[in-house]
């Protein structure tokens, strides 16, 4: 029987084929924004729960050393700017603040203890370790973005509007100290 010409190709696709199918799978990146996933079956549908972070509905509750960047979301966002003159800055605010606060979290989610999240919640709970709850709405201040710092023992710090990353780190320094 005479040898057939095609059988390196059928042996390269099949060595392909092999090594497609033995290549582990890529770990995905989440954004940083995301929170972890969990089962449905432990929380309900508008309920997400980590050990330091509790999600109800338009209420987050944070616990322990964190700092929290607070933002609208994009249907709040719309509205205002629906609401606003064409020049009103508001988009400059939020991609200032989206930009710098994302270097900061990023940056303290891979070379830190500090946990850093963002988020669009209207109501913020801050839970002390001594059981004290502070509720914040974020809604009710000077400006549509800012940071809050807590760290568990003494009162939360609560600063509205927007700082460079390095105001953010000289801000964290002083209310956190040594990292």
């Amino acid at each position: 029987m005479p040898k057939s010409k095609t059988w390196p190709l059928y042996l390269f696709l099949v060595f392909l084929l092999i090594f497609a199918c033995s290549k582990s799978q890529k770990k995905i990146q989440y954004p940083i924004h995301s929170l972890p996933v969990v089962n449905k079956k432990n929380h309900l549908h508008n309920q997400l729960k980590t050990p330091d972070i509790e999600i109800i509905s338009d209420t987050i509750k944070v616990s322990g050393p964190m700092v929290v960047f607070f933002e609208p979301g994009q249907k709040e966002f719309d509205s205002m700017v629906k609401d606003q003159e064409e020049d009103s800055g508001l988009d400059e605010i939020v991609s200032d603040f989206v930009a710098y606060s994302t270097k900061v979290v990023d940056s303290l989610t891979k070379a830190s203890k500090l946990k850093a999240i963002v988020t669009n919640k209207k109501i913020i709970i801050i839970e002390l370790d001594n059981g004290e709850k502070i509720s914040f709405d974020r809604t009710k201040g000077d400006n549509i973005v800012g940071t809050i710092f807590t760290n568990g023992r003494k009162r939360p710090k609560i600063n509205f509007g927007v700082d460079t990353d390095v105001d953010y780190w000289a801000e964290i320094k002083h209310y956190f100290g040594k990292l």
